[in-house]
């Protein structure tokens, strides 16, 4: 799978009328499933259960399970990039409140998103689910989203190591409060079972992190 190319006309919040509130829909329903059941327990009857849907609406978006759950995870991940993008309102006039807000940000919807975030970080080394692609798709965007921030803060490109080991501690740091949190509430009987996997070295490859012009 090409990360970079990784959309689906589905899960374009730009899609027209019915068409797009359908797929809107029916990628919440496969988030939610995905969330309590994992992509391999997960199926596309659940899917259609929880959407209250026909089979051939379901199956005129998406051809797979696959399909609909890699275009889910974006739509997710789009939600992230948007609320990154929020935070930065009003806080740019210093670079500490700038870096503040973002990591606020993404700590505030991991925690809104907790059974999802652990259901992801689940599967991280699942070669079958999509879950660890997706994953660096969408840290890739939030590294080059960091990146343009620091840059209009005067600050030049130098190596990825920096602006990569901070989002890195960052989701360390928040992936073990989230497993921790799923875990105290006991999740239902149909929910995943696996523990949540190690994270891996970064890979979101921004191929950018800063210093100050004048240090340059």
């Amino acid at each position: 799978m090409n990360t970079e190319t990784m959309t689906h006309p589905a899960a374009d919040p730009g899609s027209s009328d019915d068409k797009g509130q359908t797929s809107r829909f029916l990628l919440d329903s496969a988030l939610h499933v995905f969330s309590r059941r994992g992509y391999r327990r997960m199926t596309m009857e659940n899917v259609l259960e929880h959407a209250g849907i026909s089979r051939p609406t379901l199956y005129k978006y998406f051809r797979n399970k696959h399909e609909l759950v890699v275009a889910a995870l974006i739509q997710a991940g789009g939600v992230l990039q948007d609320r990154l993008k929020a935070s930065a309102t009003g806080n740019d006039e210093s670079l500490y409140l700038m870096a503040r807000a973002r990591l606020e940000a993404y700590y505030a919807w991991c925690t809104e998103q907790r059974e999802l975030v652990s259901q992801i970080y689940r599967e991280i080394e699942d070669t079958e689910s999509p879950a660890s692609k997706v994953r660096a798709y969408v840290l890739s965007k939030t590294s080059q989203h960091w990146t343009a921030a620091l840059l209009r803060h005067g600050l030049v490109p130098r190596d990825s190591l920096e602006i990569d080991s901070l989002l890195f501690v960052t989701e360390q740091l928040t992936i073990r409060y989230v497993a921790l949190s799923v875990d105290e509430q006991a999740s239902s009987p149909s929910a995943s079972s696996a523990p949540v996997s190690p994270i891996p070295a970064p890979i979101y490859s921004s191929s950018t992190t800063c210093r100050r012009r004048s240090c340059a």
